[in-house]
């Protein structure tokens, strides 16, 4: 399913807001696509570590991350009448971590961008790296009348 265009947009302007430099269209190369998980993955452990709330698994974040326009809504059929049957003890629930301060200080904020945007850029160089060996395996079948 595809991401949500409002909620990435957000998301690099959090990062903007923290120092991040590159332009929309480099942090979306990076973010999207199937190759871009590690990329994915990192942002997600990285804000998850600072005290962001984006879900308890890497998996909600992106689930939260998806449009949700595109799902169809399903009409209910009328519910039967109830029968009366006393409901279980609810579980207890985990305590969640107290998040302290409320959120990143500005170092923290800084190491997070440069963070990210270093995963941009290795993911560049590695997509760089890629191009130029499919370059030179087209080139030396060509030499060698493969092509």
């Amino acid at each position: 399913m595809p991401l949500d265009n409002n909620k990435l947009h957000k998301l690099y302007s959090t990062l903007q807001q923290g120092g991040y430099t590159q332009s929309y269209d480099e942090f979306e190369k990076g973010f999207t696509g199937n190759n871009n998980y590690p990329n994915r993955k990192k942002v997600y452990d990285l804000l998850t570590e600072h005290g962001a709330d984006i879900g308890s698994s890497y998996e909600e974040f992106m689930g939260k991350m998806q449009q949700t326009s595109s799902r169809p809504q399903q009409q209910s059929a009328p519910a039967p009448a109830p029968s009366p049957k006393p409901k279980p003890a609810p579980k207890p629930r985990a305590k969640a971590k107290p998040r302290g301060g409320g959120g990143m200080t500005a170092a923290q904020r800084a190491a997070f961008i440069n963070s990210a945007q270093n995963i941009v850029n290795h993911s560049r160089a590695n997509t760089n790296r890629t191009l130029n060996k499919i370059g030179y395996t087209a080139q030396k079948l060509k030499h060698n009348n493969f092509g």
